[in-house]
């Protein structure tokens, strides 16, 4: 019997995606788990894997349709196989890999129907690339990732590589991920897109039905840091593990030892996750998302290090998988920024995050004296339906006491 290929729900508030792209097309032989679709969500774009092996018998949406969640897009089974025919909810896409969906320029009176990858459609717009001047490469002429980055690199004239913004194009993004302050436009807007919007109505959403407390504790972070410091003095810059990666590591056990944080909160009891699905904040021009590292109780600090960086890299990228956005724990770290303590809302469904400043020197009175010790706070959003503040207390101490004692990190 033909599998049925529905539109999957990426983030709990998640009402709808659309498909940007088929990478396979009516015909082809897939394997289960290879990328058959880009769908775009509220946040990101991502590639969407094929729940089964087979051939992909029909494809019933057309590019830039967007669908409900559990709306089906598509059919996989045998060759030759009978499958449901299309309705009018379900359009008929043409069989073939000749398919090209029109878009309306920016200004509005012209349509280019061209393919264009979400990777190199965002990257463009970080660049100040214009696509219209962009030779694509790909299958059927597609504008990929590497056509951009050749272009930019190209020795183009300036006047092409325009920004969308150009009253931003004189602020110099900080060293921290490439963000720069968001500027208005000549009506004195700043617009948020789709996916600001979908923080705005996630966080009310989260802020307004769940009892926010906090729980803030100091960490010494003396010995965590000369334990980092001796771990990364082999390693290349690539390979290293930052204060962050710690952090993780650290909730990761505290989690397992008192896992009524590690749950989604159900009206008459808690649903304990079977995973740790490390979620970590990364701020983007365009918002904040939290995508996650899966089964993080099974991962040492340098297999999460090098999750992190290309969790990190994928999500600005736009190229997170679907299993990564259904993070059971997060934690949000602005210490990069100088910020030395805040508080975060928590990411729904999860019943806590942690957030963190900066590792500061900090005179501390210690045996009779005064000591120079590397300090930070770390304070813990809790959702006070789920979990008390003396269970808070006692799991925020337990993320002190690993990470004061690093030797329980290995």
């Amino acid at each position: 019997m033909a599998t049925v290929v529905a539109m999957p729900r990426m983030g709990y508030d998640m009402e709808k995606g659309t498909v940007v792209s088929w990478l396979k097309h009516e015909g082809d032989g897939v394997a289960q788990g290879e990328a058959i679709a880009e769908i775009e969500a509220d946040k990101a774009v991502f590639e969407f894997e094929a729940p089964a092996s087979g051939s992909l018998l029909r494809i019933f949406v057309v590019e830039g349709t967007a669908v409900p969640v559990g709306g089906v897009i598509a059919y996989i089974g045998e060759p030759g196989e009978a499958v449901p025919e299309a309705t009018e909810a379900e359009p008929r896409l043409p069989p073939g890999p000749g398919l090209l969906v029109p878009s309306t320029s920016p200004a509005g009176d012209s349509v280019s129907r061209r393919f264009v990858s979400p990777l190199a459609r965002r990257l463009a717009s970080e660049l100040g690339v214009d696509l219209s001047l962009v030779e694509g490469t790909g299958p059927l002429g597609r504008v990929t990732r590497d056509d951009v980055l050749a272009f930019h690199d190209g020795g183009v004239e300036d006047e092409t590589r325009r920004v969308a913004d150009p009253g931003a194009a004189t602020v110099t993004p900080t060293e921290q991920g490439g963000l720069s302050p968001r500027q208005p436009d000549p009506d004195g807007r700043i617009p948020i897109g789709k996916m600001g919007q979908a923080v705005a109505r996630r966080t009310r959403s989260t802020f307004n039905e769940a009892p926010h407390f906090y729980v803030t504790v100091r960490v010494d972070m003396t010995e965590a840091m000369a334990w980092r410091d001796a771990l990364n003095s082999p390693l290349s810059a690539d390979q290293r593990v930052s204060v962050n990666d710690l952090l993780m590591k650290a909730c990761s056990i505290a989690l397992e030892r008192h896992p009524a944080f590690n749950a989604t909160f159900e009206g008459d009891h808690l649903r304990v996750h079977p995973h740790v699905n490390m979620g970590m904040a990364v701020a983007l021009q365009e918002g904040l998302i939290v995508p996650a590292i899966p089964s993080c109780e099974g991962k040492s600090v340098a297999d999460i290090a090098a999750a992190a960086k290309d969790l990190a890299a994928r999500a600005r990228a736009g190229s997170l998988r679907q299993e990564e956005y259904t993070g059971t724990f997060s934690v949000s770290n602005l210490g990069m920024f100088g910020v030395s303590a805040f508080a975060a809302i928590i990411v729904s469904p999860q019943v806590a995050m942690l957030a963190v400043g900066e590792v500061e020197d900090t005179a501390v009175p210690r045996d009779g004296g005064v000591q120079i010790r590397k300090m930070m706070s770390a304070t813990l959003s809790a959702d006070h339906r789920a979990v008390s503040g003396a269970e808070a207390a006692l799991f925020t101490a337990e993320i002190r006491r690993v990470l004061e004692h690093p030797a329980e990190l290995e």
